[in-house]
């Protein structure tokens, strides 16, 4: 939701921009089997992503609308960072350091299973319908995030619609818990 990782990998593996264009179509088709399809299978790209260094994933590009997002549910709302390590036991270590230069206010937890940390008073801004579907079972409030792809031609004055549509679901969640 707040760096390109997408594009991350195909810069570090010298793919080309276009390696995207079928998400670009049809966003709906990105997902982790259509991905790894992309770079030669599950295998691969578990190796791709396994070789990064921790430079590589601290310097990650955050998205245009990264910074807006946070500062606008961070005025609303207490804000923690929650984050997977996926398939690469360095990256956990390299967020926590991207955290510390970018955010170093705001709280960090790290787990493969998001839905851990749920409760009927947390709420997840994800892109990830698997977290996002085990986050809600768990009883926490789920908010679909839009894959990068989804937002790439859109101005940045509509992501910021879309941020304050989400503080507003937010608000409204929180008043039927009271």
């Amino acid at each position: 939701v707040l760096v390109d990782w997408l594009n991350g990998m195909r810069e570090i593996t010298g793919k080309p921009e276009s390696i995207y264009d079928c998400f670009r179509k049809d966003p709906s088709t990105l997902c982790h089997e259509s991905l790894d399809n992309l770079y030669g299978g599950r295998e691969v790209f578990k190796k791709i992503a396994q070789e990064r260094t921790a430079d590589w994933w601290i310097n990650l590009k955050p998205f245009p609308w990264a910074a807006y997002l946070i500062a606008t549910v961070k005025e609303n709302f207490p804000v923690a960072f929650l984050t997977s390590p996926g398939v690469c036991p360095i990256s956990a270590g390299a967020k926590i350091q991207w955290q510390i230069n970018n955010y170093k206010d705001i709280p960090i937890l790290i787990g493969k299973h998001k839905y851990y940390a749920a409760s009927p008073v947390r709420v997840l801004i994800d892109d990830d319908d698997w977290q996002l579907s085990r986050w809600k079972a768990s009883g926490g409030l789920a908010i679909r995030w839009p894959n990068q792809f989804e937002l790439e031609d859109k101005p940045l004055w509509q992501t910021k619609a879309l941020i304050s549509s989400i503080i507003k679901q937010i608000k409204e969640y929180e008043s039927t818990l009271k």
